[in-house]
């Protein structure tokens, strides 16, 4: 996690650098440029601070012992459905949201009702059936 840490803050100075010397380059006449680069330091500083702090709750992670064995890692990892649908409901409605941002609103709303469908299902697949808790 140390060096993740590591990378996510250079990536924020090194994003940080290059919007500025674009804003010069450009005079701030071209805002959308610098701003998108400008948003690219926030997001990357936005994982600098999480992984850093989750490095600090957990200091002695697998990961960062130089002799470290894939097995170190074993355990449980999460439940997860292994023939579930819903994920690809959720894109199906996903990809209807971007194509309705190029080519109409109303398919954009279907989209959402879709992917909004998805995730309710993938959410709360384990909580009906025989899978009811």
């Amino acid at each position: 996690m140390r060096s993740t840490t590591r990378i996510f803050w250079f990536m924020t100075f090194f994003f940080l650098i290059v919007a500025s010397v674009y804003g010069l380059m450009s005079s701030f006449k071209e805002p959308m440029g610098f701003a998108a680069i400008l948003m690219l330091s926030g997001m990357a500083l936005m994982i600098a601070v999480y992984v850093g702090k989750e490095d600090k709750a957990f200091p002695n992670r697998p990961e960062d012992d130089v002799h470290g064995e894939v097995s170190d890692e074993a355990g449980y990892q999460g439940s997860f459905a292994p023939y579930s649908w819903w994920p690809l409901v959720g894109a199906v409605g996903a990809s209807l949201c971007f194509t309705g941002l190029a080519a109409g609103w109303w398919i954009f709303i279907g989209g959402v009702l879709i992917g909004g469908l998805g995730t309710l299902g993938w959410v709360m697949e384990f909580s009906t059936g025989k899978h009811s808790h």
